[in-house]
């Protein structure tokens, strides 16, 4: 392998969820396909779990990328122990308590990686020795408190924080979000941050066919997509409000196909009397084409 700017970077992976759709999967998918690209430039370890070990098949026999498996059992465990500790209020307790539970964790990342990167929103310990990078991505706990109960709060306060005055660089998807970190956690420094946008793969989105599914549903080949995961802070109502002023208002009904897993909250709200005449659709993954069921 080349000398030289060669770097081994660890990819924390453990918190990843292999049955979540959309999203940060999504983002952490298209990373890693990236990171494959480079070839023998630099070499990656993928810190998982062997629940979602199979969420990253496709990367296994790749020569740049090895696989370091953890017991799914043990580390969920962790990380409820750590969550207890957040009934005391004290954010330095935290700091310790996870620093002491992970501490394997991060000894074996530390141990083979120059540069440990971590793509889901927070540290999973904040007592790193060797440098970090984070891909924090928008507060909305902070804008929109509502939407989340205490303890995801409390979590998110937490571990935000801590990560915040913890790592050492940071990645932001785009210039809002990163004032939105800026205005939010002062101890992070401009200079710290690089704005890097996912971009997007034309290749998946070059086909000039309609799709099966769309052309079932959506006859005359128009209609609005959402594709954004279904937490009642992802605001969803107010598309449908939008919509349903449309329709009512104007005579005009625009099929809305939505993309995501099923969440109580939202599914309330749609099927709430005012909405039932609208064509909704919900589907379980969109890639280059609609594939699972419709809900």
């Amino acid at each position: 392998m080349p000398s030289g700017n060669f770097m081994r970077i660890g990819i924390d992976c453990l918190r990843a969820d292999p049955g979540y759709t959309g999203g940060l999967n999504t983002y952490i998918l298209g990373l890693l396909s990236g990171f494959a690209a480079v070839g023998d430039r630099h070499a990656f370890q993928l810190y998982l779990t062997d629940a979602n070990r199979r969420l990253f098949a496709a990367f296994e026999d790749r020569e740049n990328f090895e696989f370091v498996e953890m017991k799914a059992n043990s580390f969920r465990l962790r990380q409820a122990l750590c969550r207890a500790a957040l009934l005391s209020f004290d954010e330095n307790l935290y700091r310790l308590w996870s620093g002491q539970l992970f501490a394997a964790v991060r000894d074996r990342m530390e141990a083979d990686s120059d540069l440990i990167y971590t793509p889901t929103v927070s540290l999973l310990c904040f007592n790193h020795r060797k440098p970090t990078l984070l891909s924090m991505h928008d507060m909305q706990y902070l804008h929109y408190p509502q939407f989340f109960s205490w303890l995801q709060r409390r979590s998110r306060a937490f571990t935000c924080a801590l990560s915040a005055r913890s790592a050492s660089h940071f990645q932001a998807s785009s210039r809002f979000i990163e004032r939105d970190m800026l205005s939010c956690f002062p101890g992070i420094a401009r200079h710290q941050i690089s704005v890097i946008p996912e971009g997007v793969n034309r290749n998946e989105f070059a086909s000039a066919q309609p799709d099966a599914a769309v052309s079932a549903y959506c006859p005359e080949g128009r209609f609005l997509l959402l594709p954004a995961q279904l937490w009642p802070h992802k605001n969803h109502i107010t598309v449908l409000r939008a919509l349903f002023d449309i329709e009512h208002g104007h005579g005009i009904k625009i099929p809305l196909l939505m993309t995501g897993a099923k969440y109580s909250a939202f599914f309330r709200n749609i099927r709430c009397p005012t909405f039932a005449t609208l064509a909704l659709f919900l589907f379980k993954a969109w890639s280059h084409s609609i594939n699972g069921p419709r809900w």
